[in-house]
């Protein structure tokens, strides 16, 4: 009995071996193309995040390129690329049957093929762009191609391809060769080709699809005067500049728009430094509109105290949602009063000239945004000047406002503190909401805003077109 027991346990039969093997099939019949799918899809959305680092650094050295002045070369480098029927670095763009058909012949391709292993920096156009922004060389491992914008210089899109042997515009996908005419998101994911357009709504991974501009420039330190760049969209664009003073001649001479500069310069450099600001424009700041006619054509009420921002609405430098953050502190009877009139409207700020919409109607303030071109018409109706800047290499807009002699209130930064000197006409407050209020109201409810003052003497002199001219004039001589 014990002996037939222990039989019994030495193993499978053979029907119970084949039941287990059906079911180890259906299992991996099940398991494997969804293990395949959920590969496909993990790489083919590293390849889309890939082909948008691909645009945004390659937007990047475009940028370097335009400020530069090296653009017109590389301009002319893809143009002659491009004349050679078998080159394999850069072709014209090909749209067909879609909205983006009128591009064609204005949208110029560099690309890099897989299966071209011998390219290098020196004779590839897209590792021009990109090689000093790669730190793993692996990422260029793969075949890419940059569609740029010849008149404008800008990326228009980027593909990133990691199995295949390269692209180009043919009709269909040939010999592991994928066509870029079809960028629509089910074809390029079964093709696992990334691609991203500012231009285009196809981008499906829900990446933030922003024209890359750089918003600013920022003095790191005053040794080296290393320069750091930072963009609308949000990344480190790891660009810095290193700027060398230098004399070619013994009469080299500097010339700084404000004293402030005048004595930064001096540390860096031992040339001579000149003192010479900017002059006042007359015909910018004079209009033969009426002030009824301005608040007409721009929806303006003309009983409400009428607060400018002469400026560029940019959301860092310029600061213009401190005036608004300071309003929305006054009592409803104060907001009531006034109305806030923003110029230099620019197309790369119109989600912040949005979001200072929704936040003035949800506090019942009343803005208006004009054109920059018609400041002068801005400085005809305006009582009240608000200048938040938190850095200005002259500030113009606060001359010609001073010189108007309209109540000025301006940031407490050296260039506009050196404005402010010797008249009686402007406020100074300290980069702080409260007390830009403070000074708001202090302004309104004495009613020292109805008139204005007279400009001196010294706004006529000292800023005089013909004295700055003279003054060039002297220094070269």
């Amino acid at each position: 009995m014990m002996s037939m027991t222990n039989k019994r346990k030495k193993g499978f039969t053979l029907v119970e071996l084949m039941v287990v093997l059906v079911i180890l099939g259906i299992i991996a019949a099940i398991a494997v193309p969804l293990f395949i799918n959920y590969w496909k899809k993990a790489e083919f959305r590293k390849n889309e995040e890939n082909a948008k680092t691909v645009y945004l650094a390659a937007e990047s050295r475009l940028t370097y390129y335009r400020s530069s002045g090296q653009w017109e070369q590389f301009k002319k480098e893809i143009q002659d690329a491009v004349k050679d029927t078998d080159s394999e670095i850069a072709q014209k763009a090909v749209f067909k049957d879609n909205k983006d058909s009128r591009l064609n012949g204005r949208i110029y391709t560099i690309k890099l093929n897989k299966s071209a292993a011998d390219q290098t920096k020196e004779n590839n156009l897209v590792l021009r762009l990109l090689d000093d922004y790669t730190y793993d060389k692996g990422f260029l491992d793969a075949s890419i191609s940059i569609e740029i914008d010849i008149e404008s210089g800008e990326v228009y899109s980027a593909f990133y391809g990691s199995r295949c042997k390269g692209l180009n515009y043919k009709a269909d996908d040939v010999d592991g060769y994928l066509t870029m005419q079809k960028r629509d998101y089910d074809s390029r994911s079964k093709r696992l080709l990334g691609y991203y357009s500012t231009e285009d709504t196809v981008n499906t991974v829900n990446l933030e699809t922003k024209r890359l501009r750089i918003t600013t420039i920022n003095l790191v330190n005053s040794e080296k005067l290393s320069l750091d760049w930072s963009s609308n969209v949000g990344a480190d664009l790891g660009v810095d500049y290193e700027v060398s003073f230098y004399k070619n001649d013994d009469n080299t001479k500097f010339v700084a728009p404000s004293k402030f500069y005048a004595n930064e310069y001096k540390k860096l450099t031992e040339c001579e430094i000149s003192f010479i600001p900017h002059a006042i424009d007359k015909s910018r700041i004079k209009t033969d509109k009426s002030v009824d006619e301005i608040c007409k054509q721009y929806d303006i009420d003309k009983n409400k105290i009428k607060i400018i921002v002469p400026q560029r609405l940019e959301p860092n430098q310029k600061q213009p949602q401190l005036l608004l953050d300071a309003c929305c502190l006054m009592k409803d009877e104060e907001k009531n009063k006034i109305e806030i009139i923003y110029t230099g409207l620019d197309k790369q700020y119109e989600k912040f000239v949005d979001s200072l919409k929704r936040q003035a109607n949800e506090n019942n303030i009343s803005i208006k945004i004009i054109r920059f071109d018609d400041m002068s018409e801005a400085y005809k109706i305006a009582n009240i000047c608000v200048l938040p800047s938190k850095s200005e290499s002259f500030g113009y807009s606060a001359l010609e406002s001073l010189s108007l002699g309209i109540y000025t209130i301006l940031n407490d930064i050296p260039t506009f503190n050196e404005l402010a000197v010797g008249n009686d006409y402007n406020y100074i407050f300290k980069n702080n909401k409260n007390e830009l209020k403070n000074h708001l109201l202090e302004i309104i409810n004495n009613q020292i805003y109805i008139e204005r003052k007279i400009p001196s003497e010294k706004w006529q002199k000292q800023y005089d077109i013909n004295m700055f001219e003279n003054s060039y004039i002297n220094m070269i001589k």
